[in-house]
């Protein structure tokens, strides 16, 4: 029996409404979706034996932000290969230095979320 390739997504954001906003669209478009609402949260998922194809990362967060999230994940052997898109509202990041795939700017299209998780999740 065929196995579908893992379309497994991780969504971190710490507001509660682009989450699920975020989360339900990609569900009805057959991905699996982990959400949490920090850099913590994140990592602690991501030590788990399953590892998303793709992390969609907020960076204006409360406690650990996604700045500091990629610095650790960049360090870390386990999960730093794992492709990052940010999700935020900000204009003129300097995203460079982060080693991310991808930028989606908030309010965040259908059409450019699924081409998204498409690139990343085949």
């Amino acid at each position: 029996m065929n196995q579908s390739p893992l379309k497994k997504i991780l969504i971190v954001d710490d507001e509660r409404d682009i989450r699920e906003a975020l989360c339900q669209a990609l569900e009805l478009n057959g991905y699996e979706v982990a959400v949490v609402s920090s850099g913590e949260e994140a990592l602690k998922v991501l030590c788990g034996p399953e590892k998303p194809s793709l992390i969609l990362l907020d960076l204006m967060m409360p406690n650990m932000d996604g700045f500091e999230f990629m610095k650790i994940r960049n360090l870390s052997s386990g999960i730093n290969g794992i492709p990052v898109v940010i999700i935020s509202a900000s204009r003129g990041l300097e995203l460079g230095e982060f080693n991310v795939q991808g930028y989606l700017k908030k309010p965040i299209s259908l059409s450019s979320l699924l081409q998204t998780a498409e690139r990343y999740c085949c």
